[in-house]
């Protein structure tokens, strides 16, 4: 198997969808994003995984992965609830929630660079 780093985006979304599929079975549409994120990304990153996730009247923003705390301990995922439609936030929660699970794409986000 190759290593999780050389994953292309495709593959994380196959792995990522077995695992759903494991612990949801027959229930897992629609997907319940807000309960995946925190769970996914503390198996994956246990010191630092995603802690939050808030929606607020964000105008002409959509959503962002956000460090907590100083020194940091964690992330928050924030969207714009406002005027947005279910389908678009949930869209927003999942993408922000992917984006540190697939090191080496080229989006990744690593405290470094925050």
């Amino acid at each position: 198997m190759a290593d999780r780093k050389d994953w292309s985006a495709q593959r994380w979304a196959i792995e990522i969808s077995k695992l759903w599929r494991a612990v949801a079975g027959d229930t897992r549409f629609p997907v319940d994003v807000e309960a995946i994120a925190p769970d996914l990304s503390a198996a994956r990153f246990p010191s630092d995984p995603v802690k939050a996730i808030k929606g607020g009247p964000l105008p002409n923003f959509e959503g962002a992965l956000y460090p907590l705390g100083d020194p940091a301990t964690g992330w928050a995922i924030i969207y714009n609830e406002s005027g947005v439609s279910l389908g678009r936030k949930r869209f927003t929660i999942s993408h922000e929630s992917l984006i540190p699970q697939a090191p080496g794409l080229p989006w990744v986000v690593t405290r470094a660079g925050v």
